[in-house]
């Protein structure tokens, strides 16, 4: 089979193998370069921090505990808890700031976050903190 010309999607076959043209492309600027396959980085990118994978391990501990205090939900008090609810969010070290933290179900995580002005009012949310 013959080799295609390398010029702009020419299909003329070659004249020199040295330029990979045609007669009529010899003499054109050279050719556009062919496409490379770039050798893939599979570096991984950390998700999580050092510093917030020591607070996540302390939480998950911490967690644990005080759900074994708090065995009832604190918006459905016939539910048990089987969340942490962070009022105050849970950004940088208010992960671990217990003053802050209720024990609810997930019907009740559920109700504290679709109803904004309820939870700040009953004090389940901290005025202008309401991220999940």
């Amino acid at each position: 089979m013959p080799k295609i010309c390398e010029y702009d999607g020419c299909t003329n076959p070659i004249w020199s193998r040295k330029t990979m043209r045609c007669k009529m492309h010899l003499s054109s600027q050279p050719a556009t370069p062919k496409k490379t396959k770039l050798k893939k980085v599979t570096q991984k990118i950390k998700q999580v921090s050092s510093k917030r994978q020591r607070q996540n391990q302390a939480y998950l501990i911490m967690r644990k505990m005080f759900l074994e205090t708090h065995e009832h939900c604190a918006v459905f008090p016939n539910l048990q808890a089987t969340e942490i609810h962070h009022a105050y969010g849970r950004r940088g070290e208010m992960l671990l700031d217990t003053r802050y933290w209720f024990a609810v179900s997930r019907e009740g995580h559920s109700h504290i976050h679709s109803n904004v002005e309820w939870a700040e009012e009953n004090g389940y949310l901290i005025k202008g903190r309401n991220s999940i």
